[in-house]
């Protein structure tokens, strides 16, 4: 795991490109090394096996690998200290979901384990055994300390779990049993402050979680705020504190926006007008355009959603109109926050529109981030947004407030602002960063992926 990796967000019309330090955490004393990456909400964690030495021992017989989490100390959560978590591939093994866990306990062992629930945990993890070398933790919480064991699962699976003679899985036999373990302390982040936050909510990649959630309901969709509040995962959350950073008097925030139609947000935005905050809305509204061929009107943009819900707001006083170009459309998804100073102090950007679709359903981010040289980048594009230029004139401003650098190296934070003229030499420029990456390459795309950009991802693969 790199020291510091690269990170690319993007709300379409904006790239901020940043070196970040992450949360790194590694035990590599023994041959069975593991190493964990840490967010605020997720853990990444993976492990090998030195076969120069000692480890070679470790891969005869291995049947996979068991997780274990202890929580050590609490930061939001409700969680109980010392609660145990244990962790299986579900796609793995012969036990359900939806069994009942007391029924996994032997009754013969009921005297030696007084908690048959936490005893299923690990019969399930050794059944359901991983077969990789990595594992991503999304249950974890802000500011908490957690222990992680790994657990090397050895033995015959058609023999079924080793009977253990006392507490926890059995050490040795001829059924699934545990051998080699190692441990690793990993402590997450504060949710908000510092110079970056990213927030992701848990998009389609936590559908078939949610239907279980949801099993028994007859509706088709959440309907419970406990059932949102899941599918945001903090995003939702974490968009509205933003905006609650507006004190009072003195503030502004200046925002761009595609779709703005998710009422709670323009609300959160009315309330901060109220407390004597200055609140500027760029929307895209595109003129509709009448066919005679078809004898309908042609919707360009989302602007009577826009406007229904600026009109609940309140806020249709504070909208400027974006009409140019009728050919694209003003996909812009971030706020500048301005001090009395008048110097912007922060910016909330990434893919997130302003919708419950995008908030709720799409897999989509929010990046925050505090650095006064980019942040004064995005007020001034902002304001350039303002006078609604013509493609051409807002291509030629862009390419000269933030043109690209010389060199792949020679940048630490960087902004590159949307349209450009010259659109091919951005893309050769993340091509060119895709192919100088020395140990992974995290890419996420919402629609297709373009010539200037697979081939450096077929090279780097």
């Amino acid at each position: 795991l790199k020291e510091v990796c690269s990170a690319w967000t993007s709300s379409n019309s904006t790239c901020p490109f940043y070196v970040l330090k992450m949360g790194r955490f590694s035990n590599t004393d023994g041959p069975l090394k593991f190493s964990a990456v840490s967010g605020a909400r997720a853990v990444l964690l993976c492990w090998d096996i030195d076969l120069s030495s000692d480890g070679r021992n470790l891969v005869e017989n291995l049947a996979g690998f068991a997780l274990c989490r202890k929580l050590v100390r609490a930061g939001g959560t409700s969680s109980t200290i010392d609660s145990v978590e244990w962790f299986g591939d579900p796609r793995r093994g012969h036990l359900k979901e939806t069994t009942n866990l007391a029924q996994l306990v032997d009754p013969r062992e009921e005297e030696l384990q007084k908690d048959p629930v936490e005893r299923a945990g690990w019969r399930r993890a050794l059944s359901c055994a991983i077969h990789d070398f990595k594992w991503g933790d999304y249950t974890v919480e802000p500011a908490t300390e957690y222990c992680y064991t790994l657990y090397a699962v050895y033995g015959d699976a058609s023999l079924g779990i080793q009977t253990a003679t006392s507490k926890g899985p059995c050490m040795e036999g001829p059924g699934l049993h545990v051998g080699t373990h190692v441990e690793l302390q990993v402590s997450t982040p504060e949710l908000h402050g510092g110079d970056h936050e990213v927030h992701f909510n848990r998009g389609v990649a936590g559908s078939q979680r949610f239907a279980r959630l949801a099993a028994g309901s007859t509706e088709l969709g959440p309907r419970g705020p406990e059932q949102w509040q899941w599918l945001s995962r903090g995003l939702e959350e974490a968009m509205l504190h933003f905006i609650s950073q507006a004190e009072g008097p003195g503030w502004s925030i200046h925002c761009a926006f595609y779709e703005a139609h998710y009422v709670p947000v323009l609300r959160a935005l009315a309330q901060a007008r109220q407390r004597g905050a200055i609140v500027s809305i760029i929307v895209d509204w595109k003129s509709a355009a009448w066919s005679d061929d078809r004898k309908v009107w042609t919707q360009r943009g989302p602007q009577h959603l826009n406007y229904w819900a600026l009109t609940e707001a309140g806020l249709c006083d504070c909208a400027i109109h974006r009409t140019k170009p009728l050919s694209a459309i003003s996909h812009n998804k971030f706020m500048v926050m301005a001090s009395p100073s008048g110097n912007a102090v922060s910016v909330w950007t990434g893919s997130t529109n302003i919708t419950a679709g995008a908030i709720f359903g799409h897999s989509n981010v929010g990046h925050v981030l505090r650095d006064p040289k980019i942040c004064g980048q995005y007020l001034a594009y902002w304001q350039e947004l303002v006078r609604d230029p013509e493609k051409r004139d807002f291509a030629t401003f862009n390419e000269d407030t933030s043109p690209l650098p010389v060199g792949v190296d020679t940048w630490q934070q960087l902004v590159l602002f949307s349209p450009r003229l010259r659109w091919a030499e951005p893309l050769a420029f993340i091509a060119q960063l895709i192919l100088h990456a020395r140990q992974s390459v995290a890419f996420t795309a919402a629609f297709g992926i373009g010539r200037d950009i697979s081939p450096a991802l077929l090279e780097a693969g």
